[in-house]
């Protein structure tokens, strides 16, 4: 009808938060130690194509049994954290999301060579309504689950329901709020009606696992999954074993065997790594980076260009002493954000001297902001007109659980001594640390929290602070630069709008943005495939070996 047109894929990025929060509670080749045998995955940025590009995306797979797949040996994957359990909406760990892919498939789907514009996966096609209300998909012919039941569009409506009810505990359930109703006319098509525009939806959709849920009672033991891996063993918190699914739609599985084995602690694991004993080892200490380099036979893969994690400074934007916009603007001016993320980030990354949560180097990064140069003697005035003045204490809360936030407060510790502020640095386990600010609400004075945002591609990182930032921010005018934003197609009016949001963020400083990067895998020389989704992600859906 003329209310619906072809959806035409904007690489407009819809929201897909990964909090550090989940990252804690476990507990662009720009320089040459990128992976550049994966030259896609690694030299592309992570918003790689242009503001509203028009390309309608071809969807690739046959839609019949791949085959066995597996002609590619074995790959070991070690982590200092564990894999406690395999229900995709019932992640709590940013490292479980690894599996996603491996053992499911949404609707939608992010490829290396796509940058941050969705790709069709088990939905073949899509349209929008004029008013971006009322969205209609259209599944693939002969896909099914890996006991060869066929996906339908009733199980993609049970899984929408799903994930959007909050007593499932879905990380993500905020994005399916706008949700109204799924209709199925018929087995491939859904029908999903929004209460408010959402040009992003398809970006949602990615986040969204497809799974049986008519098999829940052995997820954890034999799931029946709809990715091109299936389970040959699980432990939880110990190890997992991955084999080809002989009954998926797509390109087969590249590897016979995929094993996730949990270390000790990541010293055990790099020792691991060095020795052979591990292939891949996901999220390596900062501190070990530069070593990790040395190694003739090993890589270190990150996103140099455009990183999407934005890491920052917390405070409780509603209490003293930073319900003061000066207290606010002082802590971004005593901010060393160079010397943070070349001692403690390897230098891996982009400082964030406007303190926008969108990398400098992004087109979506607006580029009339003001700088915050540090500048310890302009801090001292600021603190001093909001209250806070020599011989004052402020807390920063840490924890060892993130090895990298205490060196942080280590590096403005010192800062703020020049100025004859004092910053008690308390490092406590991460319970305690979760509970000083988690849920949004808790009143937290005169305290610095360091903490980071990732699974979110730019623009809408900017989708994570008004009303879901444990700094309590709320603004009217930040939250309707961004309706404006999700309300059009139209590339100018986007660019616009995501850039106001930006200068009232600046203006408003809900947070210090100190630097942007991405989470570090290292991994064996021999190893290929693995890259970053373009909200930092990390995928091994891909991932072979010469070996």
């Amino acid at each position: 009808s003329s209310g619906i047109r072809q959806w035409r894929m904007r690489r407009t990025a819809a929201a897909l938060a990964l909090v550090a929060l989940i990252a804690a509670s476990c507990g662009g080749d720009d320089t040459d130690t990128t992976d550049t045998t994966d030259e896609v995955s690694q030299t592309e940025s992570a918003d790689s194509t242009e503001p509203g590009g028009t390309e309608t995306p071809e969807p690739s797979g046959t839609g019949e049994p791949s085959g066995t797949g597996g002609t590619g040996g074995t790959v070991r994957i070690g982590s200092a954290l564990g894999i406690p359990q395999l229900d995709p909406h019932r992640a709590a760990l940013i490292f479980e999301t690894t599996t996603w892919r491996l053992l499911w498939t949404a609707l939608t789907e992010f490829t290396p060579e796509d940058g941050a514009e969705p790709q069709p996966a088990l939905a073949a096609s899509w349209t929008a309504s004029d008013d971006l209300m009322t969205w209609t998909f259209t599944l693939r012919d002969g896909i099914t689950f890996s006991n060869g039941d066929p996906i339908t569009s009733e199980d993609v409506k049970r899984n929408v329901e799903r994930v959007s009810d909050p007593e499932t505990g879905f990380f993500l359930q905020f994005l399916f709020d706008e949700v109204v109703e799924v209709n199925t006319p018929d087995d491939q098509t859904v029908e999903i009606i929004l209460a408010s525009p959402n040009s992003g939806l398809p970006t949602v959709l990615t986040r969204m696992a497809v799974i049986d849920l008519d098999a829940l009672d052995v997820i954890n033991t034999t799931p029946v999954v709809s990715g091109p891996y299936t389970v040959s063993e699980f432990v939880p918190d110990d190890r997992l074993v991955l084999i080809p699914n002989e009954n998926y739609w797509g390109d087969p599985a590249p590897l016979d065997e995929l094993i996730y084995v949990r270390a000790e602690d990541t010293s055990a694991a790099l020792t691991s790594l060095s020795a052979g004993d591990l292939d891949v080892l996901y999220e390596p200490p900062w501190q070990d980076i530069a070593s990790i380099d040395e190694n003739p036979d090993l890589d270190v893969i990150t996103l140099t260009e455009q990183p999407p994690t934005v890491m920052h400074l917390m405070v409780d934007s509603a209490a003293p002493p930073f319900d003061n916009p000066s207290a606010r603007r002082a802590l971004a001016h005593a901010v060393d954000r160079q010397t943070i993320l070349d001692v403690v980030y390897a230098g891996r990354g982009k400082t964030s001297p406007n303190n926008s949560p969108i990398s400098v180097d992004s087109e979506w990064f607006a580029d009339d902001l003001p700088e915050f140069e540090f500048d310890l003697e302009l801090a001292k005035e600021l603190f001093a007109e909001a209250g806070v003045n020599e011989g004052d204490t402020i807390t920063y809360w840490s924890t060892p659980a993130i090895t990298e936030f205490t060196p942080v407060g280590e590096v403005l510790q010192a800062n703020l001594a020049e100025i004859g502020i004092e910053l008690d640095i308390q490092s406590v386990e991460i319970g305690e640390w979760v509970a000083k600010f988690i849920p949004v609400g808790k009143s937290w004075p005169n305290t610095i929290i360091p903490n980071f945002y990732t699974g979110f591609p730019a623009p809408l990182i900017l989708e994570l602070w008004d009303g879901f930032c444990e700094c309590n921010y709320s603004s009217e005018g930040y939250a309707a630069a961004l309706g404006q934003g999700r309300a059009t197609l139209d590339p100018a009016e986007q660019m616009a709008a995501y850039a106001e949001a930006q200068r009232v963020f600046t203006e408003e400083l809900p947070v210090v943005t100190v630097h942007h990067f991405s989470v570090p895998v290292a991994a064996s020389a021999s190893v290929d495939g693995i890259w970053h989704e373009p909200g930092g992600n990390v995928q091994f859906v891909d991932m072979t070996t010469a070996d």
